[in-house]
């Protein structure tokens, strides 16, 4: 045999080895959930289920990476990436680029929520962009809405018939008791007709246009040039809230004056930010600058911790800020403040 012959059959039997080798390498990945040449494809997708305006998903972090999910358009939906394996530097991190989601996982439940106002299937990732999966919004997956309409509106006059009961007794008993201090009760009376959570119809309409930073409550205190666009968007920031920081000529905004001046958003005017900022272009990165009409409200609920503004479920709201409802937000040009370039046509959002 020629030289030639022999050093051609080596490298064959060379190339055939790594071929098997790879195969059963390939082989252990996909049977044994051990992650050996990157990411896995998504191997699982849930749908996510419908109760009282919500949905809900888990979307499991395994050893065999990501979960897909598929939800309903238009409906808000709680997405639990539920850590069932150990956390390294590959799967620590979820990013959903279409929602502005950037969240690091612990151990346990990571639950962040999403408006899925666009019908299609939008990537998901690791921080490393290895791991993968997808989020499936349908136009519809046939809940049966009405039938749990029926089941609430029949519950809520149980509770309601409830309330009226007590109600009854309350007043009942109330004849019997004498108050010597009419001033101090009426107060009394005021200063809860007042709190957050109550609502003051007679001055809460009142339309107001406020120009400054869009802020998440989060970050209060960065420096409101430095402040970027993504940062709003991003999950744990983006969840403690959304709202305006007031500018006011030749003031200087620390910690606790951005405190004292914040206004929150409600629910449907952090949506609508969200979009808004959504739509600005890419060279706004940062010292958002806008300008915001509405009017007053007093009763954004708040998670015990404030971490979540609004709070997502009722049941756990704690108390309630005071804050605005936007009617228009535009971005704006602020003379000696603003470093943006107003978009042309200028960016302009309303709602009622």
């Amino acid at each position: 045999m020629s030289k030639k012959t022999k050093l051609t059959t080596i490298i064959l039997s060379s190339v055939a080895g790594v071929s098997a080798l790879l195969t059963v390498l390939a082989g252990v990945q996909i049977l044994g959930g051990i992650s050996i040449f990157g990411a896995f494809d998504s191997i699982q997708e849930n749908t996510a289920t419908y109760f009282n305006g919500r949905q809900t998903v888990e979307a499991p972090i395994t050893n065999r990476g990501f979960t897909s999910v598929i939800v309903q358009r238009d409906i808000p939906c709680d997405i639990n990436f539920k850590v069932m394996t150990a956390l390294d530097e590959c799967n620590n991190e979820v990013v959903i680029p279409q929602y502005g989601i950037d969240l690091k996982l612990t151990e346990g439940d990571n639950i962040i929520t999403i408006m899925p106002d666009e019908v299609g299937v939008f990537d998901y990732t690791c921080g490393m962009n290895m791991l993968q999966a997808k989020v499936t919004v349908a136009q519809n997956l046939d809940y049966d809405i009405e039938e749990e309409s029926s089941a609430l509106k029949t519950d809520e006059t149980l509770k309601t018939t409830d309330t009226q009961n007590e109600k009854n007794d309350s007043q009942q008993q109330s004849k019997t008791i004498v108050h010597e201090d009419k001033e101090t009760n009426m107060n009394d009376w005021m200063e809860n007709q007042l709190m957050p959570g109550q609502n003051d119809d007679n001055a809460s309409r009142e339309i107001q246009t406020w120009q400054g930073w869009i802020f998440d409550r989060c970050c209060i205190g960065i420096d409101p040039f430095n402040h970027t666009k993504s940062c709003n968007l991003m999950g744990g920031c983006f969840r403690s809230g959304l709202g305006i920081i007031p500018y006011i000529p030749g003031k200087e905004f620390d910690t606790y004056a951005a405190l004292d001046y914040y206004l929150n958003f409600d629910a449907s005017s952090k949506a609508l930010a969200a979009e808004f900022l959504k739509e600005l272009p890419d060279d706004w990165k940062n010292n958002v600058t806008v300008s915001v009409t509405g009017y007053v409200v007093n009763n954004i609920p708040a998670s015990a911790d404030e971490l979540t503004i609004p709070e997502t479920d009722d049941s756990k709201v704690d108390h309630y800020l005071t804050g605005i409802h936007i009617t228009k937000i535009e971005a704006a040009y602020i003379e000696g403040l603003s470093t943006n370039k107003l978009p042309e046509p200028n960016i302009v959002m309303t709602q009622q």
